[in-house]
């Protein structure tokens, strides 16, 4: 499991460092607290259909 997170934190990086005006990515893969559709901003919850 641990090669796994540590690969798609590798994919993570390596497409946001694509992104034109990026200049650093740093990824941390937590657990705690449990993530929940609270944390999302209007914006994303708009993109996503939830509201």
């Amino acid at each position: 499991m641990e090669n796994l997170l540590e690969m798609e934190a590798g994919i993570v990086k390596m497409l946001m460092q694509s992104v034109e005006g990026v200049k650093e990515v740093t990824v941390n893969i937590v657990f705690e607290p449990e993530w929940n559709q609270s944390m999302m901003s209007e914006e994303a919850k708009l993109e996503l259909g939830y509201l």
